[in-house]
């Protein structure tokens, strides 16, 4: 592909994404420098969405929004055309660099503006996101908004499978994406906003984390410290106005990028500190299901102890309703609120029980054995994964969710189990004595109640 309907000249590929791939290519006509978006997935649904993105970009005139020039097809090659943006993804910058306070203030402003003028069209753009940000090479502004694969208008009703969570991105996507919600608001897109905001003025992710389950049950559970606390040179109101931006319920959070623009407006500058908080780059792929988690710890103290049980979702529950709505899960939270813990569900059948607080170690030990081995008896298809220890709640999710992975593969091997309970080898060690346990090919078992 060389020439693309006789005006524009492809030159090189600058990127590849699950869709399609971007070309820099030059504009006859003009004589600019243009991006060439080809679709490479086939399909009806694919060419609605490739359509929808190039209609809508072309709705939309905005400094910090990526330009539209042309759309169309050529025999069977779907493109769209847009300006060409040079320099670097904002999430590359932060890597390399990093972002002082001021630059992150400018940022913030630039991309409110941006979805502003997209949330005042009636559209959402559901996957704001650093990688999604184009700045120059060697500044922070301007900024701008690109990737409107997406995009929606306001108050569609968005048609949700077990693959629709992944429409968005793992610690991103709002909580009301997560949990399933068929009807999305401005709120999506502030919600990432204050998503980008926290990771340039911290260096880290509010959500951090590479198994997404565990990424998504942070989002729902537990809120990030505040960014002053993380970084002492933002201004307290930055820091108050990121967290209410990352609230769990929609109504918390400022209304939509119009309403963000003026807070920020509000937010003077610090004036000259030079201080960069960069970001370190962590392994962007999960780690392979392992038991590294059974592997013996050191004694946990008698007090302040936690539990968490993940219960995996199954084939036939497809159909199911997802999200925390009123009645989701009535199982599920019966056994919650019986052994005073809090549960959520998410969007791709998965589901967390979270211990609500700390008590005494034997409390929290009979608590999330019992409640544990309810679920695995209510629901002897389902993977259940347990963990019981004296560390913060976010500390517990990961190997939870690591360990309720493993068990998924174990039961595509042998689909025919006992409704059994997978434990990591400190909650192992912590029931003995008190429940029926096992050890198995490496991995560590809640069977029973004692005897």
């Amino acid at each position: 592909m060389d020439l693309i309907v006789n005006r524009f000249r492809v030159m090189q590929v600058i990127a590849n994404g699950g869709m399609g791939r971007v070309y820099k290519a030059l504009d006859q006509v003009t004589g600019e420098a243009v991006a060439v978006k080809q679709l490479l997935l086939e399909g009806a649904e694919a060419q609605q969405r490739f359509e929808r993105e190039a209609e809508m970009l072309k709705l939309i005139e905005h400094p910090n929004i990526v330009r539209y020039v042309a759309h169309g097809a050529e025999g069977t090659n779907h493109y769209l055309v847009m300006r060409f943006i040079g320099g670097e993804a904002l999430s590359a910058k932060l890597v390399r660099v990093g972002s002082t306070v001021d630059e992150a203030i400018v940022l913030g402003r630039e991309l409110a503006g941006a979805l502003a003028v997209l949330h005042r069209r009636g559209l959402v753009h559901r996957d704001v996101k650093p990688s999604n940000v184009m700045v120059p090479q060697a500044a922070m502004s301007p900024a701008t908004l690109v990737d409107f694969g997406l995009v929606r208008a306001i108050d569609t009703r968005i048609s949700l499978t077990r693959t629709g969570v992944t429409l968005g991105s793992p610690g991103y996507m709002s909580p009301e994406q997560l949990v399933g919600a068929r009807v999305l608001t401005p709120a999506v897109d502030v919600y990432g906003l204050g998503c980008v905001l926290y990771v340039a003025l911290t260096g880290v992710a509010p959500f951090p984390g590479n198994v997404p389950p565990a990424v998504y049950a942070r989002m729902l559970a537990l809120p990030p410290p505040a960014p002053l606390q993380l970084n002492p040179e933002c201004p307290p109101r930055l820091s108050e106005l990121v967290l209410r931006m990352l609230a769990i319920d929609p109504a918390g959070r400022p209304l939509d990028g119009l309403a963000v623009e003026e807070h920020l407006a509000a937010v003077s500058l610090t004036g000259g500190s030079q201080r960069r908080t960069r970001v370190v780059p962590r392994s962007s792929s999960p780690p392979a299901p392992n038991r590294s988690n059974d592997v013996p710890t050191a004694e946990v103290p008698t007090t302040d102890t936690h539990f968490a049980i993940a219960l995996g979702a199954d084939e036939s529950d497809v159909d199911q309703p997802t999200g925390n709505e009123p009645g989701s899960g009535s199982l599920l939270a019966a056994s919650a609120q019986a052994h005073e813990a809090s549960q959520l569900l998410l969007a791709d059948g998965s589901a967390l029980v979270l211990s609500k607080q700390s008590s005494h170690r034997a409390t929290r030990l009979k608590s999330g054995a019992t409640c544990a081995l309810e679920l695995a008896q209510q629901k002897p298809d389902h993977a259940v994964a347990l963990s019981v220890a004296a560390e913060d709640s976010d500390a517990l999710l990961d190997r939870v969710f690591e360990m309720l992975a493993d068990e998924h593969m174990r039961r595509a091997v042998s689909p025919h189990v006992d409704p059994v309970v997978r434990i990591d080898a400190r909650t192992f060690e912590l029931l003995q004595g008190q429940f029926a346990t096992r050890k198995e090919e490496g991995r560590c078992y809640l069977v029973g109640p004692s005897g």
